[in-house]
């Protein structure tokens, strides 16, 4: 746990620093405070006009327990925090969301000391559980092999031995000296229709098998029924003539393989990620305003139809707080919008947490940011009032890049999204607008499944809850703005937004993005645009007013090829 020592000489706990600043939802009042002191209010007075603490509640009533428990077992969990009566978590839809404490939970799990010996064992162990697995899987599939091989020299046993009057001395010495497999398959060239037919079904099966290129696996379709030998003419698919066909060939797995030897388990990184590693810090929003250069380069590419930028005095300190606001709503963001956990710790959120500060400040200098940044609290938009943006419209239809939608009636933006197309249609993030529109009708299966399309149907759609879903107002009220935009057809743009020049692109995400199978891009270049496309979006979705923002779609889709769920 990080602060906890309070002020620089003190030995004492710094429960403010310890607890709330590293919870990731704020506390309850009975958490915090003890419900049942009768001064309550009166000591939160106090709090507020002189910063004194009040009665402790839960937490620090437990501090010390829960740090024996933390201690002991190496985290603290579930259970624990049921018996001591602390609040469920929930989700952005309100549901209870169990912290399991399973090694296979570590990212849903509240606290954890990873370095601890027991959580080690546990990895360890997970480690050792898996690698037996693979074995036992191993095992069972050579077991089945070796049946297939086993019946195989049956079968060649009963053609050449019993059926053929080889020397059974001589075929049973095969593997010892005795004559080779070469000599067996030159026997089953001898063979006849007659002799397969007089052969049992599973052993033509495990004959036919080790001929084949897989002989664990029955041909498409599975075998053929066996017969009668007058059924196995030239061509017919019975088990006796594909044998027939087949006893002149050699065979293709004559002995297993000696199994690999096991290796030793490695422990694995704990699946958990800091967005504070100073490998992922990028540049200051600052640096970026703070060369004419970057300025002057992002104001040629950005948004070319835009009034003119904010160059206020102030716009260096207001970035960096953008960039440290939005920094911090990054990991919530993705806890709450992406479900694989391998996915939680992709390479592509680290890229985008390197670029928040080249992000941050185009958002400020673009005069999109709120007057008082200071003021707006978790959960609030950090967005400047509605006036300041473009309305999507003949001038800057044709760009692609990140938009956003915006409630006439309720007076808030309500999501963020991005189009990026490079054919030569004159209306890219205009014609989204329009798709989007037409899509409202909900006249598709496809569109009743979609969060926005069902919480901002069109006036004209019979029902208000398609899908029991609260009706949140209607598309008709909508109105559609342009965020960042860029023209994916101008060479200095491709080159501005693609290497290095406004954003950072270290080699590994380029090799990353290149390898994406992305419709429409016929370059690498093309496919770094649209993640330049989904990192704006991605900004201004951490911008929007939680309670507002109806998205649950995690941004950067194509990078981690989840596409479900996806409020489009």
């Amino acid at each position: 746990m990080r602060g906890n020592v309070a002020a620089t000489g003190s030995t004492d706990p710094d429960f403010e620093q310890m607890v709330r600043r590293t919870c990731h939802r704020e506390l309850t009042i009975e958490e915090w405070f003890d419900p049942d002191d009768p001064d309550l209010e009166q000591q939160q007075q106090e709090e507020e006009e002189e910063e004194e603490r009040p009665q402790p509640g839960l937490v620090q009533r437990h501090a010390v327990e829960l740090l024996q428990i933390q201690d002991r077992d190496g985290l603290i969990a579930e259970p624990e925090y049921d018996r001591l009566g602390f609040a469920f978590d929930l989700d952005p839809e309100g549901k209870v969301v169990p912290r399991h404490h399973g090694i296979s939970s570590e990212h849903r799990q509240r606290s954890k000391n990873l370095s601890h010996s027991h959580q080690r064992q546990q990895r360890i162990d997970r480690v050792e559980a898996a690698a037996k697995a693979v074995s036992d899987k191993e095992d069972v599939a050579r077991g089945k092999q070796q049946r297939i091989l086993d019946d195989n020299r049956a079968a060649e046993r009963r053609l050449a031995v019993e059926l053929m009057d080889k020397s059974a001395a001589a075929f049973d010495g095969v593997d010892g000296g005795g004559v080779s497999q070469r000599q067996i398959t030159t026997w089953m060239r001898e063979a006849t229709v007659g002799h397969f037919a007089k052969v049992n079904a599973p052993l033509l099966k495990a004959f036919i098998g080790v001929r084949a290129n897989d002989a664990a696996k029955p041909p498409r379709g599975g075998y053929p029924g066996k017969l009668k030998e007058v059924d196995a003419v030239p061509g017919a698919n019975t088990l006796i003539r594909l044998a027939y066909d087949a006893r002149a060939t050699d065979p293709k797995m004559k002995r297993l393989p000696p199994k690999a030897a096991p290796t030793a388990p490695v422990l694995p990184s704990p699946t958990v990620r800091s967005l504070d590693d100073p490998a992922t810090a990028g540049r200051k929003a600052s640096e970026c305003l703070g060369s004419d250069e970057w300025c002057s380069l992002a104001d040629s590419v950005l948004n070319p139809n835009a009034p003119p930028r904010n160059a206020a005095a102030d716009a260096s300190s207001r970035s960096d707080l953008l960039q440290a606001k939005l920094r911090a709503r990054l990991p919530a963001h993705i806890r709450a919008r992406v479900k694989d956990p391998a996915k939680q710790d992709h390479l592509i959120w680290d890229w985008a947490a390197r670029n928040l500060g080249a992000a941050a400040a185009v958002v400020e200098r673009l005069g999109h940011s709120k007057a008082d940044l200071e003021a707006a609290c978790d959960g609030r938009s950090l967005l400047a009032k509605v006036g300041a943006f473009e309305t999507v419209g003949a001038g800057n239809a044709h760009l692609s890049g990140a938009y956003l939608h915006y409630d006439t009636e309720e007076g808030h933006f309500i999501r963020a999204g991005k189009v990026v197309r490079f054919n030569d249609d004159p209306m890219v993030m205009g014609k989204r607008g329009q798709e989007h529109a037409v899509n409202s009708k909900l006249d598709k299966a496809t569109d009743m499944d979609s969060v926005f399309y069902t919480s901002y149907p069109a006036k004209s759609v019979s029902s208000a809850r398609p899908l029991g879903r609260k009706r949140l107002g209607y598309s008709d009220n909508l109105t559609h703005h342009v965020a960042v935009s860029f023209d994916p057809h101008d060479q200095t743009t491709v080159d501005a937004l693609t290497t290095g020049n406004l954003l950072e692109w270290p080699d590994d995400v380029v090799e990353f993005v290149a390898k994406l199978n992305i419709a429409g891009c016929t370059s690498t270049a093309d496919k770094q645009l649209h993640m330049v496309g989904y990192l704006f979006e991605l900004v201004y979705d951490l911008a929007l007013s939680r309670s507002a923002n109806i998205s649950r779609s995690p941004g950067f889709e194509s990078a981690l090829g989840i596409f479900s769920g996806s409020d489009e």
